[in-house]
């Protein structure tokens, strides 16, 4: 419980992973869980196969085989390989621990209830904390500090909880099971994951089918004793609630797509990414761990966010291992159903379709995010199919053969060894960047220790080329084409990122490199949807590069794009720009009337917005001042509140 509360309150989740501290120290207690563990095997035999073997090594087979057609991606993918195998060994330490009876299932399902208490505590407490201090109700995050991560162990945890409540004794213990129940169910309501939603309520449908093979005998010879009447009336009233409830929730999930933020536009982008991916290498995919690389071919960043996940399950495996994943998912979910299926008269009923129904829970909501890629959660889906397909037997006698156990020990010190030293690293470069200060020039140089043990990881690339542009701020040309080789390698590792090509183009046209700067400012522009801004950068680098007519193109298909562009003060400032507009935009026209006190004249060239909400930051801004020039307080007191919200930087 110790360790559970450890891993789910710290070490396995985002603050955990990114923390070079709190990352060095899971590692350590994995290197000592782990090799006390070895000496136990070691002593009693190999480590047990288990019900999903042959999944397993399908899975394995297919990252493999991924891996081999995609070696230019190896540092990315070897990172999904690292928690991959980290994963295996949880694995068969956990199956072989319950096949051996070295712990029961019921201990582990409380030791996770037991931890999941303390992070469900956590919640309530920043939920009451934002109400004492009078803020808006958050979407809560607990220990996670993601709202979609708590949900997504939420999906997991309700059915265990039913089911402790069902299988509990009347009295005190239900009840206490039922408030636990009911207080999860209400922070994953208030995490507003519609995702989770449904994982949920496929979660307690599994539950309640279970419930009822399991109770069937009983439950149908109490319903023949019932009279006809009753037993229809009971039909009827079951029935309208299940359409009642189905009903309520399209709508609730219909309604919430109408929400600023929320709408479905937010993920359909990912979906599309996902199935391009898939048709590029439709047998093999591009590696584990390579959808982020994937979306940003195909989706603009900015303006789109980076995800390193298609929030599909079945998209991202298609998109990184292919046709022979996606069949090594089916092979493994055959083979979980087959194992829970057969256990089912062996043990604990109510323990394994508890568990079988957090599991449907959990896959459903994969279909709309991949909440395991946090090691918590895919912590705890582990706990739950070990304790599921796990046969309950007696021990097997134990095997001498040396040859499973030491390529199980080699390979879980190989992967706390590579760990270590890739915490080292990653620990080096925090210290750089935390203790920087202004002195930008003097950490990009000790960066490059932190490069040169790891060469091919784009992000040290990508912070030393910004450090050295921090350092070129104040015109140091040396610093600006130092960054400019920064970023040129690291566009060569991931030539699908735009922020680096342009940076690249900023940093080139400050070192005096105009026409290089022009060609990595046409990569950007070909990268990203924000066409008017890269057109207008187009436009600067080629007027610097003496490109005249490349510049007048450039600023023209900007002005195309959007008549504000010229509401830049600096517009005017070249001749070539400012011969290309003549006549302003409506918001430059009702600015400058603005400045001469007319503020009629500025309105009606203006006009009213339709929607106050739908305008941008630029056209909130404008309508504030109108709104003030009429003397319209509250008015310009909400356009205010509506432009600080879209503000994305203070």
């Amino acid at each position: 419980m110790l360790l559970l509360i450890y891993l789910l309150l710290l070490g396995a989740t985002y603050n955990g992973i990114l923390s070079a501290q709190f990352r060095t120290q899971t590692l350590l207690f994995a290197g000592v869980i782990g090799a006390a563990w070895i000496l136990l095997q070691w002593r009693w035999g190999a480590p047990y196969g288990s019900a999903l073997d042959l999944g397993i090594f399908a899975g394995i087979a297919a990252v493999a085989l991924s891996l081999l057609t995609n070696l230019e991606a190896w540092r990315r993918i070897a990172l999904g390989v690292w928690y991959l195998g980290i994963y295996l060994c949880v694995w068969y330490a956990l199956t072989n621990a319950l096949r051996s009876r070295f712990i029961r299932r019921e201990i582990v399902i409380r030791a996770l209830l037991l931890s999941g208490l303390v992070v469900v505590l956590i919640a309530y407490l920043q939920l009451w904390n934002a109400l004492r201090s009078g803020a808006p109700l958050p979407r809560p995050v607990s220990t996670f500090g993601n709202a979609n991560t708590l949900a997504a162990f939420l999906v997991l945890l309700l059915p265990l909880l039913t089911g402790q409540a069902l299988n509990a004794r009347a009295g005190i213990p239900r009840l206490l099971y039922a408030l636990y129940a009911a207080s999860a169910l209400l922070l994953l309501i208030l995490t507003f994951s519609r995702g989770a939603w449904v994982g949920a309520a496929c979660g307690m449908a599994a539950l309640a089918v279970g419930w009822l093979i399991s109770h069937r005998a009983d439950l149908l010879e109490r319903w023949l004793r019932r009279p006809p009447p009753t037993r229809r009336l009971l039909k009827l009233l079951a029935g309208g609630a299940l359409v009642g409830v189905v009903a309520a929730a399209l709508i609730v999930v219909v309604w919430s797509f109408s929400i600023p933020g929320r709408q479905l536009d937010l993920r359909t982008y990912l979906y599309e990414a996902g199935l391009q991916g898939t048709a590029e290498q439709p047998i093999f995919g591009h590696g584990l761990f390579t959808f982020g690389a994937t979306l940003a071919r195909h989706a603009a960043q900015p303006p789109n966010e980076p995800h390193a996940h298609a929030h599909n399950i079945i998209l991202n495996v298609g998109s990184e291992l292919g046709i022979v994943g996606i069949a090594a998912l089916i092979a493994i979910t055959v083979l979980i159903v087959r194992a829970i299926w057969r256990q089912r008269p062996l043990v604990n009923a109510t323990l394994v379709w508890s568990c079988f129904a957090a599991l449907v829970g959990g896959a459903a909501h994969h279909q709309f995010d991949v909440p395991t890629l946090v090691p918590a959660i895919a912590l705890v889906v582990l706990i739950l199919l070990a304790v599921a397909v796990t046969p309950d037997t007696p021990p097997i006698p134990v095997t001498t053969a040396r040859a499973p156990r030491l390529i199980f020990a080699g390979g879980f010190a190989l992967l706390i060894a590579s760990g270590f030293w890739e915490s080292a690293n990653y620990s080096q470069y925090m210290t750089i960047l935390s203790t920087a200060g202004e002195d930008y020039a003097g950490a990009a140089r000790r960066l490059q220790t932190v490069i040169d043990r790891d060469p091919r990881n784009p992000v040290y690339w990508y912070e030393q080329g910004m450090l050295w542009g921090l350092a070129a701020a104040s015109g140091d040309v040396d610093a600006a084409a130092r960054g400019a080789s920064a970023f040129q390698q690291f566009v060569a590792l991931e030539p699908d990122y735009t922020m680096g090509w342009a940076n690249l183009s900023a940093l080139r046209l400050q070192s005096g490199d105009a026409e290089q700067a022009l060609a990595a400012a046409v990569q950007a522009e070909r990268r990203s949807f924000y066409t008017l801004t890269f057109d207008y950068n187009i436009g600067l680098t080629a007027e610097a590069a003496h490109a005249d007519e490349t510049a007048r193109a450039a600023y023209q298909a900007a002005l195309d794009h959007d008549l504000a562009v010229q509401d830049d003060p600096a517009w005017c400032a070249s001749a070539l720009r400012c011969d290309l507009a003549p006549v302003l935009s409506p918001g430059a026209q009702a600015v400058e009337l603005l400045a001469q006190g007319q503020a009629v004249e500025a309105r009606r060239v203006w006009g009213t917005p339709a929607d106050p909400q739908a305008l941008t930051l630029r056209d909130s801004i404008i309508e504030l001042m109108l709104l003030l020039a009429e003397d319209d307080e509250s008015g310009a007191l909400a356009r205010l509140d509506h432009a600080r919200s879209l503000v994305v930087f203070p």
